[in-house]
């Protein structure tokens, strides 16, 4: 689930846009030797100053409507531009960045925000990255950032949403969001808890089914400029709230002799996938120990030691968070004992997408839902 904020001018902030997510220049290292990928990584701030200064100075450039803050939230989008390219870059997969391009285009859109500036901030970076960048790191940044200047006039497009309103569950879920869009938390709650005690639908059927699919829905609707960040963040603590109200209608199994560590990376702040998961995990007999968001991977790994887990599960929203999983897994297995050998689930809409994505992070295997990670979790630990 996204953690969107609009600003003061009314830029978005989306999944995909993000103010400095990794910290002062060089305060982590990427998982790369691409020196490209490096010197964008560690330049964001200065290529974006440089980029948002030159739009500045074209005719347009940087959209009257957004007022006086206009260069402020220039810079701090395009930094989070550069972010992203980098990422790609270092990745070797053009396509990623084109579809962050894509998905802000959309946002731009539906919030009736000039699209043309975007299509500007994108030429003028190109033309920051052009002048400032070491001739062995040019190439391979330009032609990341030229395959998202290409495809740009037919990049976004609708974002539809995934409920399934046909089916009895989807329609369960379209009805809980609209009570909590129109403020009503006990309606919202009541229809799940009674859908539960009639029997009509199982715990683990309103964690996966409606819950998170609530959850995420919430997330596309204000990307695409149908709720607001105070609806967003009151249906996810109504979801918080709730959650811990159906797990008390469940009889869990018999403990499983078995321990599990849940969390989310270092920078994550969306905890209510990896709170379902453990809630879930709990309920098959686990010994859980759930963390949630925002965990330092030095505490993972002392965690992971101190309550002498099986399994590390951990959670990235957004492609950002990698970074922080990365360093948390990379500090367990330096550890120098039984730790290092733990072996580490990861999940989350961060690693969907290629394999690639969770082994470059030194997971040991992606869950791809939360059912899927119940399933995983059990091999993972020989049961």
């Amino acid at each position: 689930m996204s953690e969107p904020q609009h600003t003061a001018a009314g830029l978005p902030h989306c999944t995909r846009w993000y103010d400095d997510p990794l910290g002062p220049p060089g305060s982590q290292t990427m998982a790369s030797d691409n020196l490209a990928a490096e010197i964008l990584h560690s330049g964001a701030r200065g290529f974006a100053d440089l980029a948002a200064e030159r739009m500045l100075t074209r005719a347009g450039g940087l959209a009257p409507d957004l007022g006086p803050d206009a260069r402020r939230l220039w810079c701090e989008n395009l930094r989070g531009r550069v972010t992203d390219l980098a990422r790609a870059v270092a990745a070797g997969r053009p396509e990623d960045f084109v579809d962050h391009v894509g998905w802000s285009k959309v946002a731009f859109v539906t919030r009736e925000l000039p699209v043309g500036s975007l299509a500007e901030s994108l030429a003028c970076l190109r033309t920051v990255l052009a002048e400032e960048l070491p001739l062995q790191a040019r190439d391979d940044a330009l032609s990341v950032l030229d395959a998202a200047i290409g495809a740009f006039t037919n990049l976004g497009g609708d974002a539809p949403s995934a409920l399934q309103v046909r089916t009895p569950h989807g329609r369960l879920t379209a009805s809980y969001i609209v009570a909590l869009l129109e403020g009503d938390r006990s309606r919202a709650s009541d229809l799940l808890l009674r859908a539960v005690r009639a029997g009509e639908l199982s715990v683990r059927e309103a964690l996966l089914d409606v819950c998170a699919p609530a959850e995420r829905e919430l997330g596309r609707m204000w990307h695409v400029n149908e709720s607001t960040v105070a609806e967003e963040h009151f249906v996810s603590a109504t979801t918080v709230r709730l959650i811990s109200q159906l797990v008390t209608l469940a009889a869990p199994a018999p403990p499983s002799g078995h321990s599990v560590l849940v969390a989310c990376g270092p920078l994550d702040d969306h905890d209510i996938g990896a709170r379902i998961v453990s809630e879930l995990l709990e309920l098959e007999g686990w010994r859980v120990v759930f963390l949630g968001a925002r965990l330092p991977a030095g505490e993972l790994a002392w965690a992971a030691g101190a309550f002498a887990v099986d399994l590390v599960v951990l959670s990235a929203a957004m492609d950002e968070h990698r970074d922080g999983v990365a360093q948390a897994i990379a500090t367990l297995r330096a550890c120098g004992d039984q730790r290092a050998a733990l072996p580490v689930l990861v999940g989350g809409t961060a690693f969907e997408g290629p394999d690639e994505l969770w082994r470059d992070v030194g997971a040991t295997a992606r869950a791809r839902s939360a059912s899927d990670a119940l399933t995983l979790a059990r091999q993972l630990v020989g049961r």
